[in-house]
């Protein structure tokens, strides 16, 4: 399904039938549009690109056979494939068995290869394969990290591997991190990062007692040897700490995750030194409940990109449903707030206690960034999962949702990277009927299909083009798309006779609009623009 804009509560959308003109309805949309004036014109940064170079599909592959459950962690760009990896539970003889899975794609979506290993681990249930994450090292290893319970519900370890490419080097449990399975001790909630070339750490949150939580950092070379462990406890009462992301600042770790003391879950930045002692943070979010969806970029600059959403309700009797409403923020290195915005591109978010919320965010090579998540649309509803990019000043320039190629009654997009053709590949899994991976591929524009992006290298006959507009396609049959200028306010549409039969107050500026409605003839796109100024091209349905 064609990607779909999330905008709707903020438009007034009319196609007129009638005969007299249709006024525009700015109920809502004032502080909105004066707030997105500083919003840059979106430019295509790939000069070799022209319109149908992208490439573009949305593909659902199994797992494995007999596949209880999987996890996602990462896909990886190579010369002339991918490789998406991931873990699996399957069941084997009435018992359930984790497996590495690492599989091989074409720039096309085919599958080339499926590399699978198991785990010397056996479950009686399968939903206690823990916390997957993965991360790329600089000698182009893929280190793969798993927490599994190998005793009791109490007690979990961790167990990392190493890919190169697509064949398992080494792989390891580490049950000594936490000692005799009686000290029901917990590892969890992991995150990496390389230190240097030859080092990565590995911090995860533990139980040393009851009511007393800390922060394991474990330092590990390349081959997967542990180097130097280091445990350090939280003081303050029942507070416990998730760190979620950690970046190597050279003189300390730069992390960012949660902090919960029962009542109150606050999102954190935090420096801690290679010890594991915290040497500053900041805590922000919503004092009332647990703020969910957190994810965080650190970019080249030294500031650190935030995105997540504070809760405003939490109904316990309604299946734990909780409304939130998303944030976007930005510190700089000495963790002063430099923005934050609450985007109204979105809706208030209704989410489920499942983790829903943003997933993932990335730098472009046109410095910007790239966002995927999802989240419930109703507490009992579908998830609706979605792409967005923006500037570094946090504000818009497209929102797209996502539905995967098959019928699915649940399904999550989790890790997104950009690829050689200045496009995005995002991964996933659709969870029923089976659970299966999801590859979806867009182009720059946030596009699924093949009349996404407009050409960038001179002008295409049957397109439209000046300074300030770019039509596309032109003549067209349903949909027209368009790139604006930055400080474009409204779009209207008029007939041969003058009448409107479109209009539009816009925001940013990728724009799809549905035609589909109008009759077949000629018509006058106008761009009406802050200054007052009116820019027209013509268009044609057909």
């Amino acid at each position: 399904m064609q990607g779909a804009m999330l905008f709707t509560q903020h438009h007034s959308l009319r196609i007129n039938s009638n005969k007299e003109p249709v006024s525009f309805n700015e109920t809502g949309s004032f502080n909105l549009l004066k707030m997105k004036k500083n919003l840059m014109f979106f430019l295509l940064v790939a000069p070799f690109i022209s319109q149908g170079q992208y490439i573009h599909y949305n593909n659902v592959y199994m797992y494995l056979p007999d596949t209880a459950s999987c996890l996602l962690a990462n896909t990886i760009m190579y010369d002339d494939h991918y490789i998406s990896y991931g873990s699996a539970i399957v069941v084997e003889d009435g018992f359930y068995r984790q497996r590495w899975v690492a599989r091989t794609t074409d720039f096309e979506g085919n599958t080339l290869n499926l590399k699978h290993e198991s785990l010397p681990v056996v479950y009686e249930t399968p939903g206690i394969n823990g916390q997957f994450s993965c991360l790329r090292l600089s000698d182009g290893g893929i280190i793969q990290m798993n927490l599994h319970l190998p005793c009791n519900s109490y007690q979990t370890t961790i167990q990392l591997n190493k890919w190169m490419g697509d064949e398992i080097i080494w792989d390891h449990s580490y049950e000594e991190l936490i000692g005799d399975c009686e000290l029901e001790n917990e590892l969890y909630e992991m995150t990496a990062c390389e230190i240097n070339d030859s080092t990565f750490v590995v911090i995860s949150r533990y139980i040393e007692a009851e009511n007393q939580f800390g922060l394991a950092f474990t330092y590990f070379d390349f081959d997967g040897n542990i180097q130097n462990h280091y445990y350090y406890t939280e003081s303050v009462g029942l507070w416990k700490t998730n760190l979620t992301h950690v970046y190597d600042m050279d003189t300390y770790l730069l992390c960012t995750g949660t902090t919960y003391n029962g009542n109150d879950q606050q999102n954190m930045i935090a420096k801690y030194d290679y010890e594991g002692n915290m040497l500053d943070s900041v805590q922000f979010g919503s004092s009332e409940f647990q703020d969910v969806g957190h994810s965080s970029l650190l970019l080249q600059n030294g500031n650190i990109f935030i995105a997540y959403n504070e809760l405003l309700s939490w109904d316990i009797f309604n299946n734990y449903c909780i409304t939130a409403q998303p944030h976007y923020m930005m510190y700089d290195s000495d963790l002063s707030l430099i923005y934050d915005i609450i985007p109204d591109e979105y809706p208030y978010q209704d989410l489920l206690m499942t983790g829903a919320g943003h997933r993932q965010a990335i730098s472009t090579i046109d410095n910007k960034i790239v966002l995927v998540g999802n989240y419930s649309s109703s507490c009992l509803g579908e998830v609706v999962n979605y792409v967005t990019k923006l500037n570094m000043n946090g504000i818009t320039e497209w929102l797209y949702e996502y539905q995967p190629s098959i019928m699915s009654t649940d399904e999550r997009l989790e890790t997104i990277i950009e690829t050689n053709d200045s496009g995005y590949l995002i991964s996933g899994n659709t969870y029923a009927p089976t659970q299966k991976f999801w590859l979806l591929k867009i182009d720059a524009c946030g596009y699924e299909d093949e009349n996404g992006c407009p050409p960038v290298v001179g002008v295409e006959e049957g397109n439209s083009h000046s300074e300030l507009v770019e039509l596309w396609p032109n003549p067209f049959t349903s949909t027209l798309k368009a790139v604006l200028t930055q400080n474009a306010e409204r779009v209207f549409i008029t007939d041969t006779t003058g009448r409107i039969v479109f209009e539009e107050n816009v925001f940013y500026p990728n724009q799809t609009w549905n035609l589909s409605a109008l009759s077949d003839g000629v018509y006058v796109l106008s761009v009406e623009l802050e200054s007052g100024q009116v820019i027209s091209e013509r268009i044609v349905k057909q």
